[in-house]
């Protein structure tokens, strides 16, 4: 790779790096808001520093504005371009999450305080805590200021953006950097070669 690239390339490679670090953190939240937000920032922000650094280039602007998007691929760029204005705008970005637990062992002896206590409940629901590691989850429920752990066999997490309902945000931001990614290569091979 010449001189010209190198500023598009560490953009990319930015990107590339809290990509990785969101599988990992997949399950703690604010860690993961965190890096889904450094994520969507670097991401969209490859080409323009493409843009900055091609700009003189003959053919440049011309080509890049050519680009052909699929019906799918311009809801992506809107939704993920959404995200970045909320991000970078709004306020902090927060993912929802589903959280599905299986295998949960509640001792007998406790079912009739749980079952009060969602009857006490305005909603009928009680907040809970999930945590643990594969093999050793855990559900946390605190009633009358006493915390109550349960072990539970495996728990399934699923974090989604209110820009891509019912579209788990890992799919979302691994296509989001593939075609960031294809472009910036279309853009070496043709004006780097």
């Amino acid at each position: 790779m010449g001189v010209r690239g190198h500023l598009t390339q560490l953009k990319l490679d930015e990107a590339k790096f809290f990509l990785d670090q969101l599988k990992p953190n997949y399950g703690k939240e604010r860690k993961f808001d965190f890096f889904l937000s450094a994520f969507i920032s670097a991401a969209r922000s490859v080409t323009w520093v493409m843009g900055t650094e091609y700009a003189d280039v003959e053919g440049w602007r011309v080509w890049f504005d050519s680009l052909a998007t699929s019906e799918e691929e311009a809801a992506l760029l809107r939704g993920t371009n959404e995200v970045r204005i909320r991000t970078q705008k709004l306020g902090p970005l927060q993912t929802t999450s589903r959280v599905k637990v299986d295998g949960l062992t509640i001792p007998e002896a406790y079912i009739p305080r749980l079952t009060e206590a969602i009857a006490k409940s305005a909603t009928g629901e009680i907040p809970a805590h999930v945590g643990g590691s594969a093999g050793k989850y855990f559900v946390e429920i605190e009633i009358d200021g006493e915390r109550l752990r349960f072990p539970a066999t495996n728990v399934a997490i699923e974090r989604n953006l209110e820009e891509f309902p019912g579209t788990n945000i890992l799919v979302v931001c691994n296509a989001y950097y593939a075609a960031v990614e294809f472009v910036a290569r279309r853009c070496r091979e043709r004006f780097d070669a």
